[in-house]
């Protein structure tokens, strides 16, 4: 008989511990919820900001950036800008197309442009942000080069972007070889401190397509 009442008593005990499990989780998990609801609403918004490139002659070029306030604002960073040559010696007219974009993979958004030294000659110059509050010019070497034979106002549109998903941004540019030929240059970077051109076949070519018919370019992730 005690046997039996020891039974029914533990039988009556674990019965309880399962209702209070059964009833209550609902309300453990909401706090979960509501907990990454927190740390999502707390977490740092990222708002795009604005650079120029800008000449004002005798070989004073800088670079003007407009930080975005995060309140319908931007805040310009002043005439001295993240990059200056005030005492001369960049023409940065030369510049004929220039795109933005994380070259090294830290996270900072980029510059870099083509420069067109004439007859031919190429280089990509590269600006390396260095985390919100410069341009770190890679001297006049560049990250590529084309010593002939590369006609940078050939060059009808630049973008960037990770064209082979190792985590730093390239670049892809439209070149027009004439008589309606337009062919898509590739240039890969290798993180650190060059662009590898990827040969004058690139990525797309058509003829029949006049590169000059081309008002703007953009990238983007626009399919599968």
């Amino acid at each position: 008989m005690k046997t039996l009442r020891f039974i029914l008593s533990a039988v009556l005990a674990i019965s309880v511990i399962i209702g209070f499990i059964v009833i209550y989780p609902s309300n453990n998990t909401a706090q979960v919820i509501n907990s990454t609801q927190e740390k999502t609403n707390d977490a740092e918004q990222v708002f795009s900001d604005i650079a120029a490139i800008y000449y004002y002659g005798n070989g004073d070029t800088r670079i003007h950036t407009w930080i975005n306030t995060g309140m319908n604002s931007f805040k310009y960073s002043g005439s001295n800008g993240w990059f200056s040559t005030k005492k001369g010696g960049y023409e940065g007219n030369k510049i004929l197309r220039s795109v933005a974009g994380d070259w090294n993979g830290d996270g900072f958004t980029d510059l870099a442009g083509f420069y067109d030294y004439g007859n031919g000659i190429t280089r990509i110059h590269v600006w390396l942000n260095n985390g919100g509050s410069r341009f770190n010019y890679q001297k006049s070497a560049g990250w590529w080069e084309s010593m002939r034979g590369y006609d940078a106002s050939r060059i009808a549109g630049v973008v960037s972007g990770d064209f082979n998903s190792d985590g730093n941004d390239d670049i892809a540019a439209f070149y027009d070889y004439g008589n309606n030929e337009t062919r898509i240059h590739v240039w890969l970077s290798n993180g650190e401190n060059a662009f590898k051109y990827e040969g004058s076949r690139g990525w797309w070519r058509a003829k029949g397509y006049p590169a000059k018919n081309i008002v703007n370019t953009l990238g983007g992730e626009f399919g599968e």
